[in-house]
């Protein structure tokens, strides 16, 4: 309780095994996913659906490519991306 546990995955090509399962299980868990490509946004999108991380009722966040000098309004999209994460 009250763990935050931050990981990373690269997702390429064809699916291993158990892996739909397993990100179902770990959504049961109360696990949350957020999903950061360099890929078109299609292709994201497809990708997440096809092993099971994105369905017709998530909620996609477009981020446009980061600009440093931006800081305040990069801050204001991470306030925004908090307040949705709370909202779960």
């Amino acid at each position: 309780k009250n763990l935050d546990l931050v990981g990373a995955t690269a997702i390429e090509d064809e699916l291993q095994d158990d892996v739909i399962q397993t990100i179902t299980d770990m959504r049961l868990a109360g696990m949350t996913f957020f999903i950061l490509t360099g890929d078109k946004k299609e292709t994201a999108v497809n990708i997440g659906r096809s092993c099971g991380l994105v369905d017709r009722d998530a909620l996609l966040v477009d981020i446009p490519t980061y600009d440093p000098g931006d800081e305040h309004g990069w801050q204001l999209k991470i306030k925004k991306l908090n307040e949705i994460k709370e909202k779960k």
